[in-house]
């Protein structure tokens, strides 16, 4: 009887301890699960936060003025012969122009030169994306 009692919670032990150890398994494979699942969403969060302040012109109806201190935050940084990873294209009535710098911030403002824009104008924004969906263009068309 002895032996058989040993032999029976010995059995039980085993028993339990298989139990305990692939409980531990499930919850360490619903873990990398549940990680993977949330630096997921980090990583999409963190795109938007830092495309924000150029997606919201997507479909946007912009002033010139609006423009001139966009290229002014977004290309002023970069001089001539550097670039920006992002450009922005403006069409007015009279001309398009492509902006990679910040080389001619000063006759955005010049009236009567070619690349001038007009701060009271409205504008149609559009931004335009490359196949990896990262933000390359910002179109703005004159109304």
């Amino acid at each position: 009887m002895e032996n058989s009692l040993k032999g029976l919670m010995l059995a039980s032990g085993i028993i339990i301890t298989c139990v305990i150890i692939s409980i531990g398994f499930y919850t360490a494979r619903e873990a990398k699960n549940t990680a993977s699942q949330a630096a997921d969403y980090l990583a999409e969060f963190n795109k938007e936060l830092s495309e924000e302040g150029l997606s919201r012109y997507d479909g946007a109806e912009v002033r010139g003025s609006d423009i001139i201190n966009l290229i002014r935050r977004e290309l002023g940084a970069y001089g001539k012969g550097e670039s920006s990873d992002v450009s922005i294209k403006v069409k007015t009535g009279i001309s398009e122009y492509v902006y990679r710098n910040g080389e001619y911030l000063a006759q955005l403002r010049e009236y009567g030169n070619d690349r001038y824009i007009n701060p009271m104008a409205a504008f149609a924004g559009e931004v335009l994306r490359d196949e990896n969906d990262v933000i390359t263009c910002i179109s703005f068309s004159q109304r």
